[in-house]
Formats: C-alpha cells, sequence, structure tokens
C-alpha cells in the first residue's frame, strides 16, 4: 500500500510539472504537492535515524553521536543516513565505552521456578507467568546481558506416549531491565515469542538435558532464531516477564499432575564486571 501512494505520488507529481508551460509560474497545486513529497521523504529519514538511536542506545548502553533533527533540511538527514563511519564511530566509542571489558559469550545459564502458584497454574490453565529479577543469583558479576537461546524445560511432564513431543510457547511482556556499571536501564520493545519443542527419552545417545529422574530432554525446535537471520532480530536481556504456554492441541494428553519445577536455560553474551 504504501509502494502504490508513493507510485501516485510521483505520477501527480510528474502530471503537474508536465502541465506547466515555459516561463509559467508554478501552479499552487503542484507546490503543494512536491511540498507534500519532501515532508514526507524527510519524515521517512527522520524515523529511520531515529530508530536507530534508540537501537543504538539499547546495544551499547550510551548516547549515538547521531543527532537527526527534525527542523534540518532533506539533506542534512540524508547526510546522516548515508555517512556509515558515523554509525562504524559509534560502535567503536561503544566498545571503549565498556572499559576495557568487551561483550564475550555466555554459555549455559539456568534459572529454576518452584513457586507452587507459578506451577499451578500451568497445571489448571496451561499458561504461567513469572519475573526474572536484576539481582538473580545466577547472573552476578554479569552486565548487558543479550540473550540468542531461550528454552524451558518442565521437570515432572509426561507425554501421553513414549516419543511424543513437548510444546512450549514462550514469550516476554516487552518491558526489560538491564545494568553497566552500577546503572540501571529500563527498555520497551516489542514482546519476544519463541517457540521450544523437546522429548522425552531413556538412553543417553543424543540427548541434552538432564531431568531429575535421570531422563534426558532432546531438543526438537529450539529456542533460538537461526544464525542466517540472527543479525535482524531483537535480542532481549533475561530481566523480564516471561509467559509459557502449554496449548493442548500441540500437546494431546501431556500429563502435569506431577510437575514441580519449571526450569529455563539462557545463552548469549555480556559484559563481565
Amino acid at each position: 500500500m504504501q509502494q502504490h501512494f508513493e507510485e501516485q505520488q510521483e505520477k501527480q507529481s510528474e502530471e503537474l510539472v508536465e502541465s506547466l508551460k515555459v516561463g509559467e509560474k508554478p501552479m499552487v497545486a503542484m507546490m503543494q504537492q512536491l511540498f507534500r513529497r519532501y515532508l514526507d521523504v524527510k519524515g521517512s529519514l527522520f524515523s529511520a535515524l531515529k530508530n536507530y538511536q534508540a537501537s543504538f542506545f539499547y546495544w551499547a548502553l550510551m548516547e549515538s553521536k547521531v543527532h537527526p533533527q527534525i527542523i534540518d533540511k532533506v539533506g542534512e538527514i540524508n547526510k546522516d543516513l548515508n555517512v556509515l563511519t558515523k554509525i562504524d564511530l559509534d560502535k567503536k566509542g561503544a566498545l571503549e565505552n565498556f572499559s576495557n571489558k568487551k561483550p564475550q559469550t555466555m554459555p549455559t545459564r539456568f534459572f529454576h521456578v518452584t513457586s507452587e502458584d507459578i506451577i499451578k497454574n500451568l497445571q489448571v490453565k496451561g499458561e504461567a507467568t513469572w519475573t526474572l529479577p536484576l539481582n538473580a543469583n545466577q547472573f552476578v558479576g554479569n552486565d548487558r546481558v543479550r540473550l540468542t537461546t531461550v528454552r524451558v524445560w518442565l521437570e515432572g511432564a509426561k507425554p501421553e506416549k513414549e516419543g511424543q513431543m513437548i510444546s512450549i510457547d514462550i514469550s516476554t511482556s516487552g518491558n526489560y531491565r538491564d545494568r553497566l556499571n552500577g546503572k540501571e536501564y529500563l527498555f520497551t520493545s516489542k514482546p519476544l515469542s519463541r517457540g521450544f519443542q523437546y522429548e522425552i527419552i531413556s538412553d543417553t545417545q543424543g540427548h541434552y538435558f538432564q531431568f531429575d529422574d535421570k531422563t534426558h530432554g532432546r531438543i526438537l525446535t529450539d529456542g533460538k532464531v537461526d544464525d542466517i537471520v540472527s543479525f535482524a532480530y531483537f535480542k532481549p536481556t533475561p530481566f523480564t516477564e516471561w509467559t509459557i504456554k502449554i496449548d493442548e492441541k500441540k500437546n494431546t494428553g501431556l500429563d502435569l499432575t506431577k510437575l514441580t519445577k519449571i526450569t529455563m536455560e539462557f545463552a548469549g553474551s555480556t559484559v563481565y564486571n
């Protein structure tokens, strides 16, 4: 629809310009049409740069050096958009701001949910929500945590038959907390949504996760974004409100009566403090 609208505007502008005779003053309609087009282009460029500013601040936890203003002329805004060296300098400045503590790979971390109320909600309603606090012991000494992988394991959940997979829908509220060098931050973005599927097996060949009863969980659909497209996706922090849902249609006959624990598994990157 946007492309169609743009093409219509371009066609109308061309028709108005072509109808203008040599030496004739521009028509009011033509000037209005061109001015509207000018504002549309300016607004699009300004919006793109403001979005860049917001995403850069989330990534770097510092302000970007690109500062567009709505009163800037299109040429100035377009120059900011096209000068990629500014973006490179932004990233360089951000890495220097980490005080020689660059983001490092964060191997697997586990967060266990054992609240009776939360477990009861999942058993009765097929849905449960909890908040992972900023002071969680699993992330002591870790600042600016960014997740690439989220998995959820249900301790005590029993499928109707052997080999039947367990499907879990994982989501966040869209509000995220973060920290760096003692300073706390709060971000709002689109809620995260991921799917995770696994099966329970008794042998130890090809297993991944071990439950308390010594059975193993083998991942069938991982809760991570494929590496090929990972650059285009938002990486959340773990410090947010998490919700999991058990869709009955995807989990026919799943028995949650003996559920004792919900284990969240995280992997990603962190700045060690």
